[in-house]
């Protein structure tokens, strides 16, 4: 009776041994050896100091690791632990300039001046033409001679208006542009135009030509009407006159507009000789020097106008298509479009 009493009080104190063995191993646990117990350590597995509740600081900037963005380089809190060399306020592994300042809008790099005039080019209408602070960046141009013609301010109303692409223009002013325009309206036939001044840039008018009722121009002979030129130039007055004599049949002109205002059109319903006469300008034969020095800003706009007519045999003139039939296709149709994407 007193053996088994005595070996079930020592199986008892042995239990009791053991389990407090391994309540004092397992409270000690520390599996990166740091010195911290893995309860007590916020990184268990990555050897750190007392400090960082034993987590590293491979870089010692005061940030630990698994809060630092960048752990091998020594940073500042307030960028995440990042370096910043330059001191602009970018962290350096964002910063695609990081040796000098620049701006976190334009990645850490300084906004260029290509011009050099002090107007930078994102504020630059003419970032490649030195200009004037005043003037957006472009420089200050004089007026156009009085004596050029001048387009009406409020233009007919067209039949329709399609958008010409900037990506078509490569060149840096209003010559470059009218190179372009003209050379794809020669290369489809419209040998003959004129031009007039409009305000930051300029219009041109083709010749006057017979299409079918889609707008596709005649062949041939068929295609232009009388000749409308004089010894002086080309009159846009003459358009209408013509259209007043003219044949049966569909007509049309497209004006192609270049400037930086919207287009405002009078909302007059139909087109006549006197009002032809009091709104419309005797055009020239080329775009004077003044103009075509003017710079292609991004502000421009390249718009084409195109004034279809209907002619029938009941009628005594020729009236104004409004709207067109074939909207957005009259340039595909004369092959403007496609010379001009070449």
């Amino acid at each position: 009776m007193y053996m088994k009493s005595t070996t079930k009080i020592l199986l008892l104190w042995y239990m009791a041994i053991i389990f407090a063995g391994c309540k004092s191993l397992q409270v000690k646990a520390d599996r990166d050896a740091d010195g911290i117990a893995d309860t007590m350590d916020d990184c268990p597995d990555d050897a750190g100091l007392p400090a960082y509740n034993g987590c590293p600081d491979t870089d010692n900037d005061g940030i630990r690791d698994k809060d630092d963005s960048c752990p091998f380089s020594a940073g500042d809190i307030s960028l995440n632990g990042c370096p910043d060399r330059d001191g602009d306020g970018v962290p350096d592994n964002l910063d695609y300039c990081p040796d000098v300042p620049g701006p976190l809008e334009n990645n850490g790099c300084p906004w260029a001046d290509s011009d050099g005039d002090g107007v930078l080019n994102k504020d630059d209408m003419c970032p490649d033409v030195m200009g004037t602070v005043g003037n957006s960046g472009c420089p200050e141009v004089s007026s156009p001679m009085i004596k050029f013609p001048q387009f009406p301010i409020k233009p007919p109303r067209p039949s329709d208006v399609e958008t010409v692409s900037r990506t078509y223009f490569k060149g840096g002013s209003l010559g470059d542009v009218d190179d372009t325009i003209s050379a794809a309206l020669d290369k489809n036939g419209y040998t003959r135009k004129s031009y007039f001044y409009v305000k930051d840039g300029f219009a041109i008018v083709t010749q006057l030509e017979k299409t079918d009722k889609n707008g596709k121009p005649l062949t041939g002979d068929d295609r232009w009407t009388k000749d409308i030129y004089s010894s002086e130039g080309f009159s846009l007055s003459s358009y209408f006159e013509a259209l007043f004599n003219a044949q049966t049949g569909y007509y049309r002109c497209i004006v192609f507009i270049v400037n930086k205002d919207p287009l405002v059109f009078t909302e007059k319903e139909e087109a006549d000789a006197e009002w032809a006469d009091e709104l419309l300008y005797d055009g020239g034969t080329y775009l004077s020097e003044d103009i075509a020095n003017m710079p292609f800003t991004k502000q421009h706009k390249i718009t084409a106008l195109i004034y279809q007519f209907k002619k029938t045999e009941n009628s005594k003139k020729a009236t104004l298509i409004k709207p067109t039939e074939t909207p957005g296709q009259h340039l595909t149709m004369t092959g403007i479009k496609k010379t001009l994407q070449q």
